[in-house]
């Protein structure tokens, strides 16, 4: 065969399939428009900058932002061949469902948001493929449940959603799991079972739900908890040790509940905790031993209460704790001596302080 002859066949080929080592991506929608300019470097909008692409660069994106472009929905073709790809934004789009394996060719992302979509459905399997995954932000959409399965992911934001209540196992399938935000939805209840699974959990958040009662047989499942949050709920009662089996607790935030009563004992085995934040609640008496296993404390915010007094030596066994705030109570004067608060405590919200 002639040269002349050959160099016609590699032109023809070209104008078929396009460079080697490129392929057409067009057909992906706006999906395919947003990886073209990418990889080319386009900054116009309009579809006529979808073209083909080099196999070659597509496969070292590192990030890539689908963010507010009326997306309705996911297919798993339209991210073959970034195999590179550790950070993938779809936020702020109108998706509705993500279904199973939607993400599997994407063996190497960590940092999936989808937050403020429409989502409504996860197949269980969506991301069981990602095993490198650690960080899923689905907050802002119509989730009222969620069973998924990654053994990989390490932080879990479902604020903002539409859960009404945690069943049983909700999410043992996420065995390494270390944060799991469920603020701001419509919880109530919280099954026995709901965190069994959870045991490598670390931050809690649970804030600006409807929950009633401590769940404290469900947070059995939690021992190496050090952060909870469960503020702005309408909690009205601790029962005796009501945090029970959470030893490694470092934070508890329990403001703007409607706590009245708050029994003796309900700190106890919370040994470790640092900050105990009780701040816009209905408290009028702390009985006796309410702090006496809080050894650790450091940081006590008892502000926006009804508080008139505290018992007698109510802080002798917490050693550390440097910073007390009991504004807007009905406290008038604090003797140090008499609660046992060294000179080194920052006292907020008293009119005297005597030693």
């Amino acid at each position: 065969m002639s040269c002349k002859v050959l160099l016609i066949l590699v032109l023809s080929l070209i104008t078929v399939t396009g460079f080697a080592g490129e392929i057409d991506i067009c057909d992906r929608g706006i999906i395919g428009i947003a990886i073209s300019k990418a990889v080319n470097g386009y900054t116009n909008q309009g579809n006529k900058d979808c073209h083909q692409v080099s196999e070659e660069k597509m496969a070292t994106l590192d990030n890539l932002y689908f963010e507010n472009l009326s997306i309705q929905e996911l297919r798993a073709d339209q991210f073959r061949g970034l195999t590179g790809l550790r950070s993938l934004v779809l936020s702020r789009n109108n998706i509705t469902q993500l279904p199973s394996d939607v993400f599997k060719y994407l063996p190497s992302v960590q940092y999936i948001n989808l937050s403020d979509n429409e989502i409504s459905n996860i197949d269980s399997d969506a991301f069981l493929s990602l095993t490198k995954l650690e960080i899923l932000n689905l907050k802002g959409n119509k989730l009222t449940g969620l069973k998924i399965k990654n053994n990989s992911l390490l932080t879990l934001d479902v604020n903002g959603n539409q859960f009404l209540n945690l069943p049983d196992k909700s999410f043992e399938e996420l065995p390494n799991l270390s944060k799991l935000y469920l603020s701001v939805n419509a919880i109530q209840t919280i099954s026995d079972d709901a965190f069994v699974g959870l045991s490598n959990l670390r931050v809690l958040e649970l804030s600006g739900n409807k929950i009633t009662t401590i769940p404290t047989q469900a947070l059995k499942h939690t021992p190496s908890l050090v952060e909870l949050g469960l503020s702005s709920n309408a909690l009205s009662f601790l029962p005796v040790e009501a945090f029970r089996g959470l030893t490694r607790l470092k934070l508890l935030n329990l403001n703007y509940n409607k706590l009245r009563t708050i029994e003796a004992h309900a700190f106890s085995s919370l040994g470790q905790l640092s900050t105990l934040m009780l701040s816009h609640n209905d408290v009028e008496i702390v009985k006796d031993g309410l702090f006496e296993e809080l050894r650790g404390l450091e940081r006590l915010y008892f502000d926006n209460n009804h508080l008139f007094r505290f018992p007698l030596a109510a802080f002798k066994n917490s050693p550390g704790l440097r910073y007390l705030d009991v504004g807007n109570n009905d406290i008038f004067e604090i003797y140090r001596s008499e609660l046992g608060l060294t000179e080194r405590v920052h006292i907020l919200g008293v009119h005297k302080v005597r030693p």
